[in-house]
């Protein structure tokens, strides 16, 4: 998931990442940023796409990843959204409160209680909770038991800041 979260920074830098392979040898990943002039200021990245409409809600992030989270939370951020973020599966049940967050979005592999585990108590606590799961496993057990949530949106690992504010926006979100 690391190098998401690269992709991530690097793509908010209007820049690109390149990677090539060789069996057995490994992998080189090359970063490529635009080049600036010192003397000059610049303004910062401003994201291209849209404000969601009615871009008010308030979303909780759950990712044990502060990369993941800071691309994320920017991303929310400049698109109207008010974000409150933490990096734990009990962290984010301590602080989940119902009608206090219109969306959680929640990372399935986290060290403490996994995504799912999280979604399952915020379910039992708040049946009407909105959780959209973010993961980078497509190991069959995942998928099998992110299954007994028919209702839950899940994003793939790693997806453009566009891609996420598209998933959001499907949710439509009061």
């Amino acid at each position: 998931m690391g190098l998401a979260a690269v992709q991530g920074t690097v793509l908010e830098h209007q820049g690109t990442v390149e990677v090539t392979s060789e069996s057995g040898r490994g992998s080189t990943f090359r970063l490529l940023l635009p080049v600036s002039d010192e003397s000059k200021a610049i303004e910062p990245a401003r994201s291209s796409a849209r404000p969601a409409r009615g871009a008010q809600g308030r979303v909780l992030v759950v990712d044990d990843e502060s990369t993941v989270v800071s691309v994320i939370q920017r991303t929310l951020e400049r698109s109207g959204y008010d974000v409150d973020v933490c990096s734990g599966g009990q962290q984010a049940l301590d602080r989940y409160q119902p009608n206090r967050f219109d969306l959680v979005l929640l990372d399935v592999m986290m060290p403490d209680l996994d995504g799912v585990q999280v979604l399952q108590r915020l379910r039992a606590a708040d049946p009407q909770a909105r959780v959209m799961l973010m993961t980078g496993h497509a190991e069959e057990s995942v998928q099998a038991r992110l299954r007994e949530f028919p209702d839950v949106t899940v994003i793939s690992k790693p997806f453009l800041p566009k891609e996420l504010l598209e998933e959001i926006r499907k949710l439509s979100l009061p």
